[in-house]
């Protein structure tokens, strides 16, 4: 009709998504690498032939504190015919629901990868009898939470847990950390005095300086 104002819209750039689907979220570090030539280094090679060695009628958890770091496994083992679901902090109330609801219910969905803010207190996962620790955290607590997701009252099944960390980088210095940390732990709540014995001068140090 005469004088009727036209208006136009510029199309939504397409999302870039992995193989079995899932879109690639916009601050993905998958946006900023060429995924036809991805490389992939020792961890993440460890990482998956564990996940793919384990049993077709069981499921795994893989924790990771990085939200890149996640979408990496989740890329590599979609690529290897994994379908996978992902639960990020950054995430809304829904859409969390929604992925551990699929990953409760479709047994074809064999693996959750769940990042630290996502996964606290009140998460049960107890289908899940495989547990993945893709890198250390400073508080030990922290892990023995992130196990807890599996390892679970109604939980039918053994929880094998797993920690991977890379020799000769700052990973092997944060488990040194951990294991001062469980010994104060132990020896002032749990009041072991032979925890406390075991710690040095030089160990104390290590804790409370910088």
């Amino acid at each position: 009709a005469d004088g009727a104002k036209k208006s136009t819209a510029a199309a939504a750039p397409k999302k870039k998504a992995m193989n079995g689907g899932q879109t690639i979220r916009k601050s993905s570090i998958l946006n900023k690498v060429d995924t036809a030539k991805f490389v992939t280094g020792t961890k993440l090679e460890a990482i998956t032939n564990y996940v793919l060695n384990i049993p077709s009628d069981e499921k795994c958890i893989v924790f990771s504190q990085f939200a890149s770091m996640l979408d990496i496994i989740a890329f590599w083992l979609q690529k290897k015919g994994l379908r996978v679901v992902k639960l990020l902090g950054s995430m809304p109330l829904v859409s969390r629901q929604s992925m551990i609801s699929q990953f409760k219910h479709d047994d074809d969905i064999r693996v959750i990868l769940i990042s630290l803010k996502a996964g606290g207190e009140g998460l049960n996962l107890q289908n899940a009898n495989h547990v993945v620790l893709t890198d250390p955290w400073w508080n030990p607590a922290v892990e023995m939470q992130a196990v807890q997701r599996a390892h679970r009252i109604g939980q039918t099944r053994p929880v094998k847990a797993v920690r991977f960390v890379s020799r000769g980088t700052v990973e092997e210095r944060m488990m040194d950390l951990q294991e001062k940390k469980l010994l104060v732990f132990e020896g002032t709540i749990d009041g072991k005095t032979n925890s406390l014995q075991r710690l040095t001068e030089e160990a104390l140090q290590f804790l409370f300086t910088r």
